[in-house]
């Protein structure tokens, strides 16, 4: 397949399906599947999880831990042996089980990119910041109206180069780089993983808002 999409998942069975959906849905001309690690469940996500992957086995890799892994040393050591195994695309894309993509073409508009544009090293979108305590809704980013390039210095500045996790499609290569400040910067969110994909090549970001990160 052209891409892997990878979902980590717990306890999100109000919102799962909105996630494995999103993934189905998406209209495109190349194959992809996806690797959905649940970390120990116990309100039911599971069962969901084993539906989908029931009645769309050729999309979906599952794992369902034992016990919960969060902030354990062997949840990186099992999404290692997951890649190894189920890791089939050249490209990679995120989504947590409780966030979402809104649009059919997201990764057919992010693939068209990525696959003409060798010297980026990734593609994000803007993303829709849901407040699930308020219910209201604005845009991920609003400083960024247009599409452009994203630069380290976009970045690292915390303004112009934000973008949430669930917009994130990158080269397969860069899974696997090993640098000191991914391990050194711990509870920082992505910050860490935008910094390796800007020192790797231009990202560049679009302005629609092509997926839902639930807060």
């Amino acid at each position: 397949s052209l891409l892997t999409i990878v979902c980590v998942t717990y306890n999100h069975v109000t919102y799962i399906r909105d996630a494995l959906d999103g993934f189905v849905n998406q209209i495109t001309n190349f194959n992809y599947n996806v690797i959905v690690y649940d970390d120990a469940s116990t309100d039911g996500t599971s069962d969901i999880i084993l539906e989908y992957k029931d009645k769309y086995p050729d999309i979906f890799d599952i794992y369902i831990a034992t016990e919960n892994t969060y902030k354990k040393p062997i949840r990186e050591r099992v999404l290692s042996e997951l890649f190894d195994k189920y890791l089939e695309g050249k490209y990679m894309a995120f989504c947590e089980g409780d966030d979402y993509w809104l649009d059919e073409k997201k990764i057919d508009r992010q693939i068209g990119f990525l696959e003409s544009h060798k010297d980026y090293s990734a593609c994000v979108h803007n993303s829709v910041f849901y407040n699930m305590k308020t219910g209201k809704k604005k845009p991920f980013n609003s400083n960024v109206t247009k599409e452009q390039d994203i630069l380290l210095e976009n970045v690292v500045d915390g303004v112009t180069g934000v973008f949430h996790t669930s917009s994130v499609m990158y080269r397969k290569e860069l899974a696997f780089q090993e640098h000191s400040f991914l391990n050194c910067m711990k509870g920082v969110g992505d910050y860490p993983k935008a910094i390796l994909m800007a020192i790797n090549g231009k990202i560049r970001y679009f302005p629609q808002q092509m997926s839902v990160y639930r807060f």
